[in-house]
């Protein structure tokens, strides 16, 4: 009869949480012990003598082959654990629907980019003011400029010589040049019904400039009073932010163009991730951030509320508290994947491809929209290998972006501001 039961703790090889089955055998076969370790990833098993019960052989599964580090000594480091792979997910999403798969959600995508920025500015203008007491506002926008201004300002060349150069089947508009140039784009879609240009998708890109240009210079006043402060104001916007979208829903019944791209319709998604941030030199948020992340599969479990949580909310909610309870579910399914990204199940999150494309995937967003739609001039409707060949040019275009336009900006950045020498992009 074979059987299992958990071992006890003193049964226990390393950190793994491990199964124990006991398998009958001959008494023979208890004079040859073995404890070698056999197996590699999710599950490994040990064979060995099991003395408490004579004529029973036992095999201990080991289910959780890692080491989880503390979300506070992870914070502490110089780069974020899984960002990068996050990241590829999220871009992976936009891609997609925009391919055609329209059954996933490219808003979701955008979703954990917004959450994402919001956490990393705020650890990084939090470690700068542990470190000096201040925020250097001037050192943070060069450094900004110097990052995303250069690509940006290439691919518009890019995009609007394509658009105008190439005979557009329908009537070109020119009123979407100088939204790209300002970084207006958010608002010209709120107002304009989100039209499908060149340039629509820089909306978001456009909503995190108007972050970068707020919030260090609202944090620097608000950390004159504190931490506590700065989570007050976050918990505040959060609840104004979900609020007036509510209102401006059901009440003032705006447009969902404006619901979706304006600034202050969407501000709470990033206002989540900054909160998280701060939230983070808390030992009560860091112990419970913990507790949700003690074993293995529990981002999975969040997922798995969010897809839920999204397949059946009414689309009315969607455009009011939807965006809020995404982020929510964002930040803490990012913070359970910091911690247990050592573990087989997820240690693809730091595979080097995911870091490269996670960390490219800047330009990749910019990039998409002109790669699908050389894509579907080669292949026609929605298929496999317009998917392929989008994400191929994409990446293509995404390294060359890089190699070619922003390190060698990098690099002028580090001479200008001292900072630290270019990443490759398998870094954040």
């Amino acid at each position: 009869m074979v059987g299992w039961r958990r071992p006890a703790p003193a049964e226990k090889h390393g950190p793994d949480e491990m199964m124990m089955f006991t398998i009958p055998i001959a008494p023979r076969a208890l004079a040859r012990p073995r404890a070698s370790t056999r197996g590699a990833g999710l599950f490994r098993w040990r064979p060995h003598l099991w003395t408490e019960q004579a004529g029973t052989y036992s095999v201990v599964i080991h289910t959780m082959s890692w080491n989880r580090q503390p979300l506070g000594k992870l914070l502490a480091g110089s780069r974020l654990p899984a960002f990068d792979g996050i990241r590829m997910i999220a871009v992976a999403l936009v891609i997609l629907n925009h391919v055609g798969y329209e059954w996933v959600p490219a808003d979701l995508g955008v979703n954990v980019f917004f959450v994402l920025s919001g956490f990393l500015i705020t650890w990084l203008l939090l470690k700068e003011h542990d470190t000096t007491g201040t925020i250097a506002l001037k050192t943070f926008y060069l450094r900004r400029a110097f990052r995303l201004l250069p690509a940006y300002y290439v691919f518009l060349g890019i995009a609007l010589a394509s658009y105008y150069g190439r005979g557009h089947a329908g009537p070109t508009r020119t009123d979407i040049i100088l939204p790209g140039l300002l970084y207006w784009t958010n608002y010209f879609n709120a107002f304009h019904g989100h039209p499908a240009t060149p340039l629509s998708h820089t909306w978001s890109l456009a909503l995190e400039e108007q972050f970068y240009l707020f919030w260090p210079l609202a944090l620097g006043v608000l950390l004159r009073w504190g931490r506590g402060a700065a989570a007050r104001f976050l918990v505040a916007a959060i609840v104004v932010v979900a609020a007036w979208r509510s209102f401006a829903a059901v009440v003032l019944h705006l447009d969902v163009a404006y619901l979706y791209n304006a600034f202050d319709t969407r501000f709470d998604t990033l206002a989540i991730g900054c909160l998280a941030a701060v939230l983070s030199r808390r030992e009560r948020f860091l112990t419970m951030a913990q507790r949700l992340s003690r074993r293995w599969y529990h981002p999975a479990v969040t997922l798995a509320i969010l897809i839920a949580e999204r397949t059946w909310r009414p689309m009315s909610m969607h455009y009011t508290l939807g965006f809020t309870i995404d982020g929510l579910l964002i930040a803490i399914v990012i913070l359970q994947l910091m911690q247990v990204v050592e573990h087989p199940a997820w240690r693809w999150l730091e595979h080097p491809v995911s870091r490269y494309i996670g960390a490219i995937s800047y330009p990749i967003y910019l990039y998409h929209g002109l790669s699908n739609a050389l894509a579907a001039r080669l292949f026609h409707g929605v298929s496999l290998a317009r998917l392929v060949a989008t994400i191929a040019v994409a990446t293509g275009l995404g390294t060359m972006s890089y190699s070619l336009i922003e390190k060698p900006f990098l690099r002028l950045r580090q001479r200008l501001t001292g900072g630290q020498p270019v990443p490759p992009p398998a870094r954040a």
